[in-house]
């Protein structure tokens, strides 16, 4: 899993990383959060992500796409600021 090995989220080619609030089964992540569009593997594991102080000025809120989203607009980085927990989705 590459945000295991390397440490971090990265962005999307508009600076974004998309993180919701909510928890999904493995089940509920491919249709919750991909609309369908992902292969069955898509939700085997999740990542908590918990912001450091002052990181969460890169947060946005306001006219996100969907209720269940917020975004993230640059790398989050463990250690750095944040810390990220991987673990298998139950």
């Amino acid at each position: 899993m590459a945000i295991l090995e390397s440490g971090k989220i990265l962005p999307d080619e508009r600076g974004r990383v998309f993180l919701t609030p909510n928890l999904y089964s493995p089940d509920e992540v491919n249709n919750s959060l991909y609309m369908g569009r992902k292969s069955s593997d898509y939700g085997e594991y999740r990542i908590t992500v918990q912001l450091y102080p002052g990181a969460e000025y890169n947060l946005r809120y306001i006219n996100p796409t969907q209720p269940n989203e917020i975004v993230y607009h640059g790398t989050i980085r463990n250690g750095r600021n944040a810390i990220l927990t991987v673990m298998k989705n139950k």
